[in-house]
């Protein structure tokens, strides 16, 4: 085979039909690569149902459809486990020895890794051990060794990247390639009628990492009687003990609202109407709902950690992040004032784009 047959294939047993944070981040730089001459050497390993994926923004692309079992939409429960296995035992089966593997995820196999251009987006499991037993269980016995034996190694911030180089012990020199997520510029906003006529937002309650206990408490003083929370993303175990605490509290069950699954188009509209983004998290690879406001003229009141102050800086304002005070003090400051912020442009797909192509094209010709 020579440098010219070589095939990437793009490790999608992650996806399903309700794709998080890591899935849309996947599914944007693909569109963006659809019609770009390496389209024509990548095809997709994607699970079996997910038809809209055939046509249209991924008609350039070969599609191999592979098993529905790894649907977490589907199978809730077994999907992570047999997701384990597949890429452990099947993965290997799909790829010629000198092909390539593209892992917009953290998924993949040992065996495949000296193939693959490997995505880490975040060390979250590493940082808070208890609240990802067994992701971090895997990071420490998977995730660490293909990140040191992959062809190419991707993260989304520098912050992210310094992260993955402390916790896996990489060398100073290993290069770590950026590419960040972005805001799709073309999405049109589409109503959804659960919201209040004011409110805070919240996007992505769903690990105590979040802190959103933190905003929580803050709503809770009398001086924030006459505010609204709208929490969006309020999934898997701690969102729902969040939603048991708030609806057994007098006061936060009249303060606190809930959002389900938001398409791209409700949840630009939401962000469209809120008075301000709150976003008290400790600890993240990029934070894209901070993004997302940014990009739409919207207020935001954010942690004052690493990562917002390398990839958001002056556009955003940063909070002590567990100071209850000092996040009353601010969403007092701001409820009410009727000012919005210009649209700013964070970052394009296209130029994310632009990066994976070039980390892609390189790995090829070696």
């Amino acid at each position: 085979m020579s440098l010219n047959d070589r095939r990437i294939w793009v490790n999608l047993s992650m996806m399903d039909a309700r794709p998080g944070g890591v899935g849309r981040y996947s599914l944007k730089l693909l569109q963006e690569l659809n019609r770009r001459p390496i389209s024509r050497r990548m095809t997709l390993l994607l699970p079996s149902g997910l038809d809209e994926l055939r046509s249209g923004p991924f008609s350039e692309f070969e599609i191999a459809s592979i098993d529905r079992k790894l649907r977490g939409d589907l199978y809730p429960k077994t999907a992570p486990f047999y997701r384990f296995a597949w890429n452990r035992f099947s993965l290997s089966r799909w790829v010629g020895k000198r092909d390539l593997i593209y892992a917009p995820s953290s998924h993949g196999s040992i065996s495949c890794a000296p193939q693959t251009i490997f995505t880490v987006h975040d060390t979250l499991a590493l940082a808070f051990p208890s609240q990802h037993r067994l992701q971090n269980l895997y990071f420490k016995s998977r995730v660490s060794q293909m990140a040191k034996n992959a062809k190419a190694l991707i993260s989304v911030s520098e912050f992210s990247a310094s992260e993955i180089r402390t916790r896996f012990q990489l060398p100073p020199e290993r290069v770590i390639h950026i590419v960040p997520p972005a805001v799709d510029l073309d999405v049109l906003p589409e109503s959804w009628g659960g919201i209040p006529d004011r409110f805070f937002l919240v996007v992505g309650a769903t690990y105590p990492h979040k802190n959103i206990e933190t905003v929580l408490e803050a709503l809770r003083s009398d001086s924030c009687a006459s505010m609204k929370l709208l929490i969006a993303g309020a999934g898997l175990s701690y969102g729902h003990r969040l939603r048991e605490k708030v609806a057994s509290d007098p006061v936060l069950s009249q303060r606190v609202l809930w959002a389900p699954y938001l398409s791209d188009a409700q949840i630009r509209y939401v962000f469209s109407k809120a008075e301000a983004l709150l976003f008290p998290s400790v600890y993240e690879g990029f934070g894209m709902p901070v993004a997302e406001a940014i990009q739409w003229g919207v207020r935001v009141l954010a942690s004052d950690i690493a990562v917002v102050r390398e990839c958001f800086g002056s556009y955003v304002e940063r909070l002590p992040p567990l100071r209850v005070d000092a996040w009353i003090e601010a969403m007092i400051r701001v409820w009410g004032s009727n000012s919005r912020p210009v649209a700013q442009l964070v970052s394009r797909w296209s130029d994310s784009a632009d990066r994976l192509e070039a980390v892609l094209n390189e790995a090829l010709d070696r």
